[in-house]
This record gives structure tokens, sequence and C-alpha cells, in this order.
């Protein structure tokens, strides 16, 4: 996932969507890009992919929530290991 964003120079963005139907287990959604806990959730996870929500899907899945990861990750640029902000931007549905 992290290629997209090295390649762009853009922040990564991530749609997920949780069906809260399958049962009533809070479990912890950790973060794809740093491996944090981000958010906590019930039911099950039935889709991560790569994008941002389009206008022409919100008559479809509603408005999502917007959640900016705000945990640090380590990188390694120009032969040292960097501590920077994760930023990704995830897109939950449901």
């Amino acid at each position: 996932m992290l290629a997209h964003e090295i390649l762009k120079h853009k922040t990564q963005t991530i749609v997920t969507i949780i069906d809260q139907s399958q049962d009533g287990i809070l479990k912890d959604y950790k973060c794809v890009c740093c491996g944090r806990t981000l958010f906590q959730y019930y039911g099950a996870v039935k889709l991560i992919m790569p994008g941002e929500v389009e206008i022409e899907w919100l008559d479809i899945v509603g408005r999502p929530k917007l959640v900016q990861c705000k945990n640090k990750r380590t990188i390694y640029v120009d032969g040292r290991w960097l501590e920077v902000k994760c930023k990704t931007m995830y897109y939950i549905i449901g």
C-alpha cells in the first residue's frame, strides 16, 4: 500500500467496509501502514482497498466516517531511518 504514496507523493487513502451484523465482539482495527491500533469496531471487515470514496458512490454507500491515523511509523530514506507521522486517511463505510 505504501508504494502508491511514495510514487505519487500523496497521503495514502484507504476505503474500509465493515459489516456490523456479524457478531457482538469488539475488535481492534490496525492501520495497514504502521500496524498500530486505529479504532475499535464490531462485526467483520468485508473489504479494504486503496483509494477514496468518490462523489458518485455517496448515493450507494452513504457518507463514510473519515479517520486519519496519527500514529508514527519508521521509514528508510537516504541511508537512515526516520520516524514520521503515518497520516493515512481511512474512509470507513458501515
